[in-house]
């Protein structure tokens, strides 16, 4: 099965920067915001699981280790399983986070 690299998990999660999970090999979907409870949530399958792309953003993966996600002008085209209209809730048109490893994911999870 393929896995969109970088989503919103779920209809409960905002669509916001704070929200994006990246797919990580051997682990499942981690939340790129490593803050506050997150972590404990790490290896989700993502059954719900929406690209980013579908918010209207497109991403780089830098060599600096970082992810830039940046608005694009195409319409987003993410909806509700009731097929309305998913927006993006935040008034942010671009930014960034660490890219997630299996060693780094492991090593943020267990920091005190």
């Amino acid at each position: 099965m393929t896995h969109p690299k970088y989503v919103i998990i779920n209809e409960t999660d905002a669509p916001e920067p704070s929200m994006v999970c990246q797919w990580v090999a051997g682990m499942g979907y981690c939340y790129m915001d490593r803050s506050g409870l997150r972590p404990e949530h790490d290896g989700m399958q993502g059954a719900e699981a929406t690209s980013i792309n579908a918010f209207g953003f497109v991403c780089v993966e830098d060599r600096d280790g970082m992810v830039r996600f940046y608005r694009t002008d195409k319409p987003p085209t993410a909806t509700y399983r009731d097929g309305e209209p998913r927006p993006w809730q935040s008034k942010q048109d671009s930014f960034e986070f660490r890219r997630l490893t299996a060693a780094y994911v492991r090593k943020s999870t267990h920091a005190d």
